[in-house]
């Protein structure tokens, strides 16, 4: 997604904020798959567990 200023943004039609949302969303999505199909599987025990304890720590300060 192109970084746009907050003037550009603003200028930006609900449309358009919607697309570049759902584009955006997609993408995020896609890591995800991966992550889930593709490189999480291949973690070793060790990077399991740095894994989930790093996601706790997070979302518990959230």
């Amino acid at each position: 997604m192109k970084d746009y200023t907050d003037d550009e943004f603003s200028k930006l039609s609900l449309e358009e904020k919607i697309r570049l949302f759902d584009l955006e969303a997609e993408k995020e999505y896609q890591k995800q798959i991966k992550l889930r199909d593709e490189i999480y599987p291949n973690y070793s025990f060790q990077e399991k567990v740095s894994f989930w304890s790093g996601r706790l720590h997070q979302q518990m300060r959230w």
